[in-house]
C-alpha cells in the first residue's frame, strides 16, 4: 500500500470531505499523517489513470522534485462511490481533494476526478494534441493532479500549505504544462504568446460558492495571471526556457507569502 509518513502536518484542502475530517486555524487545515488512500479510491479502467501519473511526473521533472506515491492508487472516478465519504461534490462540480482523518491520527486521501473527464481525455489525448476541444478537461485533470502533488510534497518537508497557496501553485502548473506540451506539439516549438491571456482572463466559477471561497479562487487566479504573463514576457517569448525553469524551482519551493510578495516585485 502507498504510504508517505510523517507527523503533524499542515496543509489545505479545497474541500473537506468529512466534518470533522480537519481542523481550521485561519484558513490552514492541520492533519498530522498523510499516508494512504482513502478505501474507495478505486478506478475501473486503469489505463485512462496512467495520464494522471504522466502528468504528476511532467510537474516533478518541471520543479525538479519527488513524490514517491502514484495518483491512480488515490483516485475515484465513479461519483456514486464518494458517498464513502459522507459528503459528495455538487453536480457541476468535477475536482475534488478529500482529506479524512481517521482514528489512528492518519489522514486518508482521495481524488476524484469526474469519470467524464477520464473518458475524453482518453479519446482526446492532450499529450498528442493540446487544443481548444481538450483544453478545459486537461486543466481540470491537471488540477487535480497538482493539488495531489503538492500537497504530498509540502507534507512531506513538513511544511503548511493554505488553500490559497495550493490553488495559485495550481493554476501556475497549468500554464506551464500546457505552455510545455504546444511547444513540443508546435512545428517551430514555440508556444501561442496569448496562453496566459486565454487561461487567465474572463475565469468562470461555479454558482452558488461561498463568498470567502470565491475571493480566494478569484486571488488565486489573478497572482497567478500576473506570473504566468511575466514568464511569458521574460522568458517565453525570448525561449529563454531554462532561465524560466530556474524561476520556477524557486518559486515552487517558496510558501504563500513569499509567492505573493515574488509576483508583487516582478
Amino acid at each position: 500500500m502507498p504510504t508517505l509518513a510523517m507527523t503533524r502536518v499542515c496543509c489545505a484542502v479545497m474541500r473537506v470531505g468529512c466534518a470533522p475530517a480537519v481542523v481550521a486555524r485561519h484558513d490552514i487545515y492541520v492533519v498530522r499523517v498523510l499516508n494512504r488512500p482513502h478505501p474507495t479510491s478505486v478506478v475501473a479502467d486503469t489505463d485512462r489513470a496512467v495520464l494522471l501519473d504522466e502528468l504528476k511526473c511532467e510537474l516533478e521533472a518541471i520543479y525538479e522534485i519527488q513524490v514517491p506515491l502514484t495518483v491512480h492508487d488515490f483516485l475515484i472516478t465513479d461519483r456514486g462511490a464518494i458517498s464513502a465519504l459522507a459528503v459528495a461534490p455538487p453536480a457541476q462540480t468535477q475536482e475534488v481533494l478529500y482529506l479524512v482523518e481517521e482514528d489512528d491520527g492518519g489522514a486518508a486521501v482521495s481524488l476524484f476526478i469526474d469519470e467524464g473527464v477520464m473518458r475524453h481525455l482518453a479519446d482526446d489525448d492532450p499529450r498528442e494534441s493540446l487544443h481548444e476541444g481538450n483544453l478545459a478537461d486537461f486543466c481540470i485533470a491537471l488540477e487535480g493532479v497538482s493539488h495531489f502533488t503538492y500537497l504530498a510534497w509540502r507534507a512531506s518537508h513538513d511544511h503548511c500549505v493554505s488553500e490559497l497557496e495550493l490553488e495559485m501553485q495550481a493554476e501556475v502548473d497549468k500554464f506551464v504544462t500546457s505552455a510545455m506540451l504546444l511547444g513540443r506539439q508546435s512545428a517551430s516549438g514555440r508556444v501561442p504568446e496569448d496562453l496566459s491571456q486565454r487561461l487567465f482572463q474572463g475565469a468562470g466559477f461555479l454558482p452558488g460558492l461561498e463568498r470567502h471561497r470565491r475571493v480566494r479562487y478569484e486571488r488565486a487566479n489573478e497572482y497567478a495571471g500576473r506570473f504566468c504573463a511575466g514568464l511569458e514576457r521574460r522568458y517565453i517569448r525570448g525561449c529563454e526556457g531554462a532561465a524560466m525553469t530556474r524561476e520556477l524551482r524557486r518559486f515552487y519551493r517558496l510558501n504563500q507569502q513569499q509567492k505573493l510578495r515574488h509576483i508583487d516585485v516582478h
